[in-house]
């Protein structure tokens, strides 16, 4: 079963394809939780910082979501498919 992460990017990758993009940048490889955490520690985290938690291809633990083995599926792919 699919979640929602793994939906939304492979409507993601399926609109790169489309556009025939030359170069998709997914910034999140790893969850910014402990990031966050850190920034809570310091009290210079603000909610908005938020909404980079859990949007990792791999969890805070480096165990790796759904969406991760749509990413490999994307990569391994030729041009023309």
């Amino acid at each position: 079963m699919q979640d929602g992460k793994e939906i939304i990017w492979k409507c993601c990758l399926h609109s790169a394809m489309i556009k025939k993009a030359k170069l998709f940048i997914w910034f999140c490889s790893k969850d910014y939780d402990a990031g966050n955490n850190t920034l809570r520690n310091l009290n210079l985290y603000q909610d908005l910082f938020g909404l980079w938690e859990d949007t990792g291809l791999k969890d805070e633990n480096g165990i790796e979501r759904p969406a991760y083995k749509s990413w490999l599926q994307w990569v391994h792919k030729s041009k023309t498919q």
